[in-house]
């Protein structure tokens, strides 16, 4: 009977091993999807950057918040300016790793924005919002 009880408490301690051991690499995996994605969003804030400052040379203002991102898009129902060229700034509005829409701020100057994994204003870690200067 002892024995027994030797043998099951030998094996709930290496399954808590196991567990334990299993949680700490999805952690890690996790850590390492959101840096992924992190990236993505530096990747897609620099591209929106660069079709900003386009924007500005073209027009001679940055977007309105009304116009927001969608007035780099050529192809958006928006009204253009005389000096709009053809097919715009931007193919498409990016939307964050997440699958949420990046936001636009003009304060305290234009930039771009991911609300991060909660798609919601603040957070902490892994929902903290991400602004890539």
């Amino acid at each position: 009977m002892k024995l027994v009880i030797c043998k099951l408490i030998l094996i709930a301690l290496c399954l808590c091993t196991v567990s334990t051991h299993t949680h700490a690499e999805s952690d890690r995996e996790k850590e390492l999807r959101y840096k992924l994605k992190k990236q993505q969003v530096e990747k897609d804030i620099n591209e929106m950057k660069m079709a900003l400052v386009m924007y500005k040379m073209h027009i001679f203002r940055f977007p309105t918040l009304q116009e927001g991102v969608e007035a780099l898009v050529g192809s958006s129902d928006i009204s253009k300016p005389k000096n709009y060229p053809k097919g715009g700034f931007l193919k498409r509005v990016p939307v964050d790793p997440w699958g949420n829409n990046y936001q636009y701020s003009i304060k305290p100057k234009p930039h771009f924005y991911s609300l991060g994994e909660d798609g919601k204003i603040g957070g902490t870690g892994f929902d903290k919002d991400i602004h890539i200067e």
